[in-house]
């Protein structure tokens, strides 16, 4: 079958090279699978910490306020905002602050 005596050790070799190629490649696939499933999730993480973070500022700031019914209607506000629905500035200032916001002027209290 093989004219040389060194030929079958050749194909054994050649065959056992390309099997551990294939079996790396396979492994280095699925590091790189593994590494961007680690990634995506990191990244989803960090969002819901900065989305955490910001639900915990907005709600420490509207607990300082002394006035219960202004304090009533921006955390609506707020829930309404961490439902999705977006609404015009403009009316939210409105149906929040009252129609007497204004005639406030920047800087006056």
């Amino acid at each position: 079958m093989f004219q040389g005596g060194n030929q079958g050790i050749k194909w054994v070799t050649s065959f056992v090279s390309t099997a551990v190629a294939i079996a790396g490649g396979v492994w280095h696939k699925q590091a790189r699978d593994a590494r961007t499933k680690v990634s995506n999730h990191v990244e989803r993480i960090e969002k819901r910490v900065e989305v955490d973070d910001r639900y915990e500022k907005t709600n420490a700031r509207i607990d300082r306020i002394q006035d219960p019914q202004m304090r009533d209607r921006l955390n609506a506000a707020a829930a309404i905002a961490d439902l999705g629905f977006q609404a015009d500035p403009d009316t939210i200032t409105d149906r929040v602050i009252g129609s007497s916001a204004s005639t406030v002027k920047c800087g006056q209290r």
